[in-house]
């Protein structure tokens, strides 16, 4: 369990703490799939995967969120969407606005304070 995040929070969560969520999607993903919660399976053209939820549920909000900016609507066992590199139409927005939401819910909780944007640039 080394990788794994603390208990109760998600690896976004994990990753918004560390200041390191530049790759925390991908990471989420990878911990979904480790976790049985979604399948990848080679997509239909080069460069492309396919993600298929399963009936697994996930464990916090944060995860809920993330599974819905990927599956949209959709998110129920056996739903899928294919994503190819840089062709993701709206998955972008969808999972800005997941990050948004789950660092509202963090500031809430008390997990992170706001910060002004000069001191982020300064600290290390």
């Amino acid at each position: 369990m080394q990788y794994r995040p603390p208990e109760g929070l998600s690896v976004v969560e994990a990753a918004e703490l560390l200041q390191q969520n530049s790759r925390a999607v991908v990471a989420q993903l990878i911990d979904f799939a480790a976790r049985k919660v979604v399948v990848v399976v080679p997509g239909p053209k080069r460069r492309s995967f396919r993600v298929v939820r399963t009936d697994r549920p996930v464990g916090n909000v944060a995860e809920s969120l993330i599974l819905r900016a990927v599956f949209g609507e959709a998110d129920r066992p056996g739903a899928s969407v294919t994503l190819t590199r840089h062709r993701n139409a709206g998955l972008s927005a969808r999972l800005a606005d997941a990050h948004r939401e789950i660092v509202a819910a963090m500031l809430q909780r008390g997990l992170v304070v706001r910060r002004p944007w000069a001191l982020r640039l300064v600290q290390f």
